[in-house]
């Protein structure tokens, strides 16, 4: 859809060529010139020497008048179309243009992987989805790591929940034992760790 395009061009498109060429992609300078000041292109274009990718899943983009760019874009869906880089693979993709892109640089990824998380139930917080969800990701960082993307290092968090819904650390705060409760997917990233 033209919102998807939109938002891949603003997005990533308009990272990649801004930092690397000095210019914006064409449909996004149509776009951005509302918000951008003159020449901002040129002035962000320079030697870049860390890449962090800052991964938080898909989003989803719609038409929006009222947006500056003409597009809004959401966490989750509200009659959108899922963009082309969004889904199971999207970090995937991401690490492999970003790699593309600046082949030399070693790649630093951060990992949020947020869920709607079920009621405690005898103690325990069952965050089956993002377990599922963080498996996803670390199959998808290891996948590019065998491949030959240079990944250096990678950062999960929060490891406690932040206030942001849906929340996506990997524990609670337990409000009556005043401390922390790790939750499901604590425990499996601790013996995902260990191998």
């Amino acid at each position: 859809s033209d919102a998807v395009v939109i938002a891949e061009a603003l997005g990533w498109e308009a990272s990649v060529t801004t930092l690397r060429d000095g210019r914006y992609p064409e449909l996004a300078a149509e776009r951005l010139g509302r918000v951008v000041e003159e020449d901002d292109e040129k002035r962000c274009r320079g030697p870049v020497d860390l890449l962090l990718l800052d991964h938080a899943g898909p989003l989803w983009a719609r038409m929006d008048a009222a947006a500056p760019s003409g597009v809004d874009l959401a966490g989750r869906p509200r009659g959108g179309t899922v963009p082309e880089s969004a889904g199971p693979d999207s970090l995937r993709r991401a690490l492999d243009r970003l790699a593309a892109a600046w082949p030399k640089l070693p790649l630093h990824l951060t990992l949020r992987v947020a869920a709607e998380d079920p009621p405690l139930r005898e103690g325990r917080i069952e965050d089956g989805a993002r377990i599922e969800r963080l498996e996803m990701q670390l199959e998808a960082a290891e996948a590019a790591w065998e491949a030959g993307v240079p990944l250096a290092a990678g950062f999960l968090g929060p490891v406690l929940d932040d206030g942001f819904a849906p929340p996506a650390g990997l524990a609670a705060w337990d409000r009556r034992a005043d401390a922390p409760l790790p939750k499901d997917s604590w425990r499996r990233l601790q013996s995902r760790i260990r191998g």
